[in-house]
């Protein structure tokens, strides 16, 4: 069970979020704040997982009290509950990787779907957790060797498929990058200012892979979440920085890829950079090397990715897609933004009418774009909010028939339980997103995926224990990565060991 923290001024809507939250959810506690310096007290007392803010509060403004719990609890999810005159604070709000917003007033439904997401997505993490810790002290010990493997990935252009795995030991939540290469033009670069850059990338809090490769100090620098305007400006004079200090190197910047198939190519135009005149490094890792005709936002390809998302209700694409148009939209001047993002939402609205056409989208009512001095702050949460409201409809339809893809899913663990598969490969198989099918499997079949692949391995186990194989051999046969893990997973299942189990039908002989 979770705790949540309510922070909102107004008792009234304070009152009623408290009530609908105990009403409709099973929580180790409930807490309500009414300014921030309350809320900060009352966190520092319960450390709740999740906390609703809303960010126009007395005394300590909703995002300060949010920046200064995320120093102390990087897991905390934030949901802020706002009004459009607040868009000014969206930036700030992404940058400190709020999960959602909602729109006052806002639809009681609603609130309880995003809140029943919060929730299943931190117990995915606890469970996540538990796995990556077991696999921690491995993975420690040949980080060297997986960002080595990962860099070597990228760089000899892998498939997709084979990119993710790679990335995934490293992390399961890099969602898009960028490289940078360095070379000297007088002498060897020392290994130890290679290790001293790629720590002052991961103080700024990105991953960072590095490599000497024929001669080039190659970087790739990660990111688990979408960045905002202000992050990329902040990277691009840091860069900038170290051109000043290497007078003696030159470096290439490829631009910043939201989709993993294209760090390769953010590979190739850092290494082609290196011999072009200097640029500075804000436009290079905002633009690609394309005609400013080819550069604009192209509203059609834009409606077809963000469909392609809705209909595998894949919420991190969805995220993914809104970063990366946020990076093309803020080089537009404010006429030509509002005209796209104007454009983008109607034409999407116009596509979800096409292709659901049994679902009502009048329910969903659009709210117009402002042209203002801050709508480069504004854009992000107004793409947010407007898709989202669209995305929200469809998959409450598509929550409505359920059970051919809880079949396919139950057909994918049956046929690879043996193998070392994992929740994202059974979506990719089944073209849906890890959220999406594992809610619908926790809602369906009140099991997770973990739960459901280790009680089909348990089952196979139980007719190999018949048999004269070896505990040991029977484990890895069946998917386990030790005999120690199957012993544990089985008595949890079964109430008794592998052994004890066996020894039954021996004796019985």
């Amino acid at each position: 069970m979770y705790k949540i923290l309510i922070i909102e001024d107004e008792q009234i809507e304070r009152e009623t979020l408290y009530k609908i939250l105990h009403d409709n959810f099973t929580l180790k506690g409930l807490y309500m704040a009414k300014n921030g310096k309350e809320a900060l007290d009352v966190f520092e007392r319960e450390k709740p997982e999740i906390v609703l803010a809303d960010i126009n509060i007395p005394g300590i403004n909703g995002l300060e009290v949010i920046r200064r719990i995320k120093q102390q609890q990087q897991d905390t999810s934030f949901l802020v509950l706002s009004s459009y005159n607040y868009f000014e604070y969206a930036q700030e709000a992404i940058r400190l990787g709020v999960s959602d917003f909602i729109l006052k007033p806002y639809n009681i439904e609603h609130l309880k779907e995003v809140v029943d997401r919060l929730i299943h997505q931190h117990r995915e993490k606890r469970k996540e957790q538990q796995q990556h810790d077991e696999l921690l002290e491995k993975i420690e010990k040949i980080t060297p060797v997986v960002e080595n493997e990962c860099l070597y990935a990228i760089i000899s252009n892998e498939n997709e498929l084979e990119l993710k795995r790679s990335l995934r030991l490293l992390s399961p939540h890099i969602c898009s990058g960028f490289c940078m290469i360095m070379q000297s033009l007088t002498c060897a670069f020392h290994t130890t200012a290679m290790d001293t850059i790629c720590e002052n990338f991961k103080k700024q809090g990105y991953r960072c892979i590095k490599e000497l490769f024929h001669g080039l100090q190659i970087f790739f620098i990660l990111f688990e979440r979408p960045i905002d305007q202000q992050e990329v400006r902040q990277l691009a004079g840091y860069i900038d920085g170290l051109r000043s200090e290497y007078k003696d190197v030159v470096i290439g910047i490829g631009p910043i890829v939201c989709e993993l198939i294209k760090f390769h190519h953010s590979f190739d135009l850092a290494r082609d950079r290196l011999s072009a005149q200097a640029q500075p490094a804000l436009k290079l890792l905002i633009e690609d090397e394309k005609s400013s005709e080819e550069n604009a936002v192209n509203i059609a390809t834009q409606v077809e990715v963000f469909m392609k998302a809705f209909q595998k209700m894949d919420e991190e694409s969805l995220k993914k897609h809104l970063n990366q148009l946020s990076l093309q939209l803020i080089q537009e001047e404010k006429e030509q933004l509002y005209k796209d993002v104007s454009e983008l939402i109607t034409s999407l609205k116009n596509s979800c009418e096409k292709q659901y056409p049994e679902i009502d989208f009048t329910k969903v009512k659009i709210t117009p774009l402002r042209v203002t001095s801050s709508i480069h702050q504004e854009v992000p949460l107004y793409l947010h909010m407007q898709i989202h409201r669209l995305y929200d409809l469809i998959a409450e339809e598509k929550f409505r028939n359920t059970n051919l893809l809880v079949r396919h899913a139950i057909r994918y663990i049956d046929s690879n339980y043996r193998k070392q598969i994992t929740l994202s490969d059974m979506a990719d198989a089944l073209q849906v997103s890890p959220y999406y099918i594992s809610k619908l499997l926790s809602s369906s079949l009140n099991k997770t995926f973990t739960e459901l692949v280790s009680e089909r391995r348990v089952e196979a186990s139980k007719e190999l224990l018949k048999t004269n194989k070896r505990i040991k051999e029977i484990a890895y046969e069946v998917g386990f990565q030790g005999q120690n893990y199957f012993t544990k997973v089985f008595k949890n299942y079964t109430g008794v060991t592998p052994k004890v189990y066996k020894n039954t039908f021996e004796n019985k002989e």
